[in-house]
């Protein structure tokens, strides 16, 4: 073994893991609004009908939480919007970078891999394409281990 790579220290986890399933939230009347290209805006989220955004589906960074690169609410106002009339699920953020697809979209798949038929829509938040995300083969992998098919992303892209 080289000197930068040493075997992981065991820690005991036992009476830490909590059993069965986290707590899932139905939303309804949910304004999503994409990132623009090259995602260097703020006004990238999940809003409620009021405008402000879902915390609960919000990035934070840091301790205490910070809000990470979102806006509290969104200036939306009047402008195109189309309505999505059968249920979709919130994937996240998916971005080219495997340690925040882990944590920032992959953990909130595990309902989908659960409950979801193949006919479900998942909606990502992301820089990337959908054949920009199905070119890297350790996102196919961890998104076809979810049950995310290529079909199911491409249909939900223009809500």
């Amino acid at each position: 073994m080289s000197d930068y790579i040493k075997d992981c220290i065991k820690y005991d986890i036992s009476g830490s893991v909590i059993e069965g399933f986290p707590e899932v939230f139905e939303r309804r009347n949910v304004l999503y609004v994409p990132r623009r290209e090259g995602g260097l805006d703020k006004d990238f989220g999940l809003f409620d009908e009021t405008g402000r955004q879902i915390f609960g589906n919000a990035l934070f960074s840091s301790y205490p939480p910070v809000l990470k690169t979102q806006a509290l609410t969104t200036q939306k106002n009047g402008e195109t919007a189309s309505y999505q009339g059968r249920p979709v699920v919130y994937g996240g953020c998916i971005g080219d970078h495997y340690g925040h697809f882990i944590t920032e979209c992959l953990n909130t798949l595990w309902y989908f891999s659960k409950e979801c038929s193949p006919e479900t829509l998942v909606l990502f938040h992301s820089d990337m394409t959908v054949e920009e995300i199905f070119s890297r083969p350790w996102m196919v992998d961890l998104l076809r281990y979810a049950g995310v098919r290529k079909e199911q992303m491409e249909g939900s892209k223009n809500l």
